[in-house]
């Protein structure tokens, strides 16, 4: 709470605040993307196994605008992030992966997984790799 009143969106998440508790979800970013494919006025269904992946990621997002996180005043609000990376660990390219988590108290918030674009054998190779990322 603050002299500008409750605050009700934060990095494009909406928030709502209860006594008993926050609630955050995305509906906004959700009914963007529907609306950028098209999809904004698909009933939602339930999944069928005779649907397409994608048609059925349009139907589980039209389905779950208002879905979010819960969280109870009683529950911890320690952000924690981890990271991990595996070098040359895939055995077929010997490229690195690297992956991220973030926890907002137990609950996931944020996660990320790359495998590595490109290998260089040779430092000279390296830094050409690195510079063209720089300007990409």
């Amino acid at each position: 709470m603050s002299i500008m009143g409750e605050m009700t969106f934060f990095l494009g998440l909406q928030v709502n605040q209860f006594p008993c508790g926050i609630f955050v979800n995305q509906p906004n970013y959700v009914l963007e993307i529907l609306k950028n494919m098209k999809w904004n006025h698909v009933i939602p269904l339930p999944i069928k196994k005779c649907l397409k992946e994608v048609k059925r990621i349009f139907r589980y997002l039209r389905g779950t605008v208002n879905s979010g996180l819960w969280y109870t005043n009683d529950s911890g609000f320690e952000l924690t992030g981890f990271s991990d990376a595996d070098y040359a660990g895939c055995k077929d390219t010997f490229k690195s992966t690297s992956g991220r988590a973030q926890f907002l108290g137990e609950k996931l918030v944020s996660w990320s997984s790359k495998k590595q674009d490109c290998m260089a054998l040779s430092t000279a190779k390296t830094e050409y790799v690195s510079l063209s990322a720089c300007c990409t």
